[in-house]
């Protein structure tokens, strides 16, 4: 199974990127704005993101937006990675934290993402587009 889906891979690699691309078009008016933050990749990569990212100006933010978006339909997830320290498992681990921690609580806190699956067509990105224009309008 895993050799056929190796067969695939630079064309969901390609249409992920696709994606990405279409919806970053779409959101750049709520990034310039302040509304959402959007992920910058280094010039020099050629990211095929997995899930599309946005930062909230806060939880509270992130919690409707995330409510509005279900309602529509669109599946969403949490930014799980953020500040790892809070994570019920470190706690069981030696561990030392050096500084404050505040950009990490902010992407656990206010990020959240949803999935680019090569599959979905333009229609479906931009459907998500739309919704989340309305919620930001």
């Amino acid at each position: 199974i895993g050799i056929e889906q190796l067969k695939k891979l630079d064309g969901f690699n390609r249409r992920r990127a696709e994606i990405a691309t279409l919806l970053r078009t779409e959101f750049a008016d709520l990034s310039k704005a302040g509304r959402i933050g959007l992920v910058d990749y280094d010039p020099v990569s050629r990211p095929a993101p997995f899930g599309f990212t946005v930062l909230c100006d806060s939880k509270a933010t992130r919690d409707a937006f995330r409510n509005h978006l279900d309602d529509a339909g669109v599946e969403t997830r949490p930014v799980i990675c953020g500040n790892m320290v809070r994570q019920p498992a470190i706690a069981q681990l030696k561990h030392k934290v050096s500084g404050n921690l505040d950009g990490a609580d902010r992407v656990m806190d206010c990020g959240i993402y949803w999935g680019t699956h090569p599959m979905m067509t333009d229609d479906d990105v931009l459907y998500i587009a739309h919704t989340v224009k309305g919620f930001f309008a």
